[in-house]
């Protein structure tokens, strides 16, 4: 590799380990404030009781209705992590 190649490979994972951060950020915010996150790609499973949405380097999962009978706060379980996160609600 080249100076000027490896230069610019340094300068791009760095910008993509920023973005990353930032987005996160934002993302871990929304998620706690039970807002659908935003710089995310939104998967819903087959049967759609999982929204799994997956971010640079993390990913939301929420569960609606997990309980018709809890206060509307906690009407879905919502986690939040990084990529090889596994979560289920019973």
């Amino acid at each position: 590799m080249t100076k000027k190649t490896l230069i610019i490979v340094s300068i791009t994972i760095a910008i993509l380990v920023f973005a990353g951060l930032l987005t996160s950020y934002i993302d871990s915010a929304r998620a706690r404030n039970s807002v659908e996150p935003k710089y995310t790609i939104k998967i819903v499973s087959d049967n759609g009781n999982k929204v799994t949405y997956w971010g640079l380097g993390y990913k939301v999962i929420r569960y609606p209705s997990v309980s018709p009978n809890e206060p509307y706060k906690n009407n879905r379980g919502v986690k939040y992590g990084n990529w090889f996160m596994k979560y289920q609600i019973d």
